[in-house]
């Protein structure tokens, strides 16, 4: 059996109510096979198997459906809010390029050298902008001769 006539058949079983104009045994109900249904997802701690989710609306009342369309949608909502505030702390703002930054210093530097910037805070502040693009490789330089 070739893979399109399978996959054809798989989705005929699936959507049994496309029958194309013929009548499908399984949608002519039989009050002993709606009966067996019915007991099988009724018994205790019993999962409806997915054959047997095609008849919740024959099982459910109208109260029933719509309790149950209720907590559907507040799963979805629940998921989205939670998708929400997860991506919202796992992502970081990266500034636009281009603009200006402007650094203030509170205090007056004394010492702008590296040796003596361990003083205070300002000549920290001061040595850590001003020599921090001296010492940076460049992607096509080699190490040493």
């Amino acid at each position: 059996m070739s893979f399109l006539l399978r996959l054809r058949a798989l989705l005929q079983r699936i959507f049994f109510w496309h029958g194309h104009g013929k009548q499908s045994n399984e949608f002519i109900p039989k009050p002993a096979h709606d009966h067996a249904l019915v007991l099988n997802v009724a018994g205790t701690g019993a999962v409806p198997r997915w054959r047997q989710l095609r008849y919740v609306g024959r099982v459910l009342n109208l109260r029933e459906r719509r309790v149950l369309l209720g907590m559907f949608a507040l799963l979805i909502v629940t998921l989205g809010v939670a998708g929400w505030l997860t991506a919202r702390t796992r992502m970081v703002t990266v500034p636009a390029q281009g603009g200006r930054v402007v650094e203030a210093v509170i205090g007056t530097p004394k010492y702008p050298h590296p040796f003596y910037a361990a003083t205070n805070d300002p000549d920290q502040d001061l040595v850590a902008l001003v020599y921090a693009g001296l010492f940076l490789r460049e992607p096509n330089t080699t190490d040493g001769p």
